[in-house]
């Protein structure tokens, strides 16, 4: 079988209050990887160790590109 992703966004009250639990869990459920928006106080290097434990891909990270930019950067015209 391929490998099957989980945005953690989508489980991110359980996420933001034990990322690293959330991992674990994940990992058992049979995710092998995942996209993260956010490592909620975590050092990268932490949340990288317990991805590699798991043998977890890190699939991508959501990121606000329109952070900074302006202030109506999200708008369509």
């Amino acid at each position: 079988m391929g490998q099957i992703g989980l945005q953690l966004w989508s489980i991110r009250e359980e996420v933001e209050k034990d990322l690293l639990g959330m991992l674990e869990k994940v990992a058992a459920m049979g995710y092998s990887a995942v996209q993260f928006a956010g490592f909620f106080n975590h050092p990268a290097e932490e949340v990288k160790r317990k991805l590699l434990y798991h043998r977890s891909l890190f699939a991508g990270k959501y990121a606000n590109y329109c952070r900074g930019l302006s202030k109506n950067c999200g708008l369509v015209k």
